[in-house]
């Protein structure tokens, strides 16, 4: 990865208003997404707020994808392709049942514990089997 990237890429977050801009490095936001989605993987026992802040950091990372000077950098379009590949297995992992623009935010987990069961049915009036 040169300096080069790696500057223009924290000026990408610095101007999308990124809160950790500075210390984050497209590594550590593409690892922190495949984190959220392993620990999505099998029987989820986390509430849905902690789903919805995982949620909440893939919509944050969308807009990078939009800064088309970054597409000359083919580290960039690694960091881009981690991401999608991440994307398929959370996709994978659920279902589209709620409003969103993305569908990511529309996603709710297949396979949970009570706890998330219980608070999408209380918040979002949804059951799933």
């Amino acid at each position: 990865m040169s300096d080069n990237y790696l500057h223009q890429f924290k000026v990408a977050l610095h101007e999308l208003n990124w809160g950790y801009a500075d210390q984050d490095t497209p590594e550590v936001i593409a690892k922190f997404w495949k984190d959220f989605v392993q620990g999505c993987q099998g029987i989820y026992n986390g509430s849905i707020f902690d789903f919805d802040e995982g949620v909440i950091f893939r919509t944050m990372i969308e807009p990078v994808f939009h800064r088309t000077e970054m597409r000359v950098y083919p580290s960039f379009q690694d960091f881009e392709a981690a991401i999608h590949e991440t994307d398929k297995t959370f996709s994978a992992l659920t279902v589209d049942a709620r409003v969103g623009e993305f569908w990511w935010e529309r996603a709710l987990l297949r396979h949970t514990e009570e706890l998330y069961q219980e608070q999408i049915k209380l918040y979002y009036g949804i059951t799933l089997q």
